[in-house]
């Protein structure tokens, strides 16, 4: 994915969140955006499991553990054959709050934007915006 353009937008309430989303709809030619809502400017888009100098290894057991327990306790699983390939397994861990490579995005700039606000409103937080057809 390219990032050719970084455009940044003030956002003070719903009405300008409204103009963004449909000014980039518009540019970007597209109904599917992925957002992400972030409490401070500051922080980047690393996911869990790169934050705090997590490793592969650390990770890894991590999920393996999540597994050996998650197949007694949940009855839908994906396949344990295919653990290393199959991208449900790293759903279902970040769906439980496991720290994992993935980041969350959602399809609602309104979710996105709980989770710029949601801890403090006394700080400017940030909400970025991802075409996911854009190659």
């Amino acid at each position: 994915m390219q990032a050719d353009t970084m455009n940044t937008h003030e956002i003070s309430g719903i009405d300008d969140l409204h103009s963004v989303v449909s000014s980039l709809h518009s540019e970007w030619k597209t109904i599917d955006i992925w957002w992400r809502g972030l409490p401070q400017t500051q922080y980047q888009l690393v996911p869990g499991a790169r934050r705090n100098s997590c490793s592969r290894a650390q990770e890894d057991n991590l999920a393996n553990r999540f597994i050996r327990e998650a197949i007694n306790r949940y009855p839908n699983c994906p396949n344990l054959t295919e653990v290393k390939e199959d991208p449900r397994w790293l759903f279902l861990m970040q769906h439980y709050r496991l720290k994992t490579r993935l980041l969350d995005w959602t399809e609602s700039p309104l979710i996105a934007s709980l989770f710029c606000v949601k801890d403090s409103q006394s700080t400017d937080g940030v909400i970025w915006a991802l075409n996911p057809r854009d190659s």
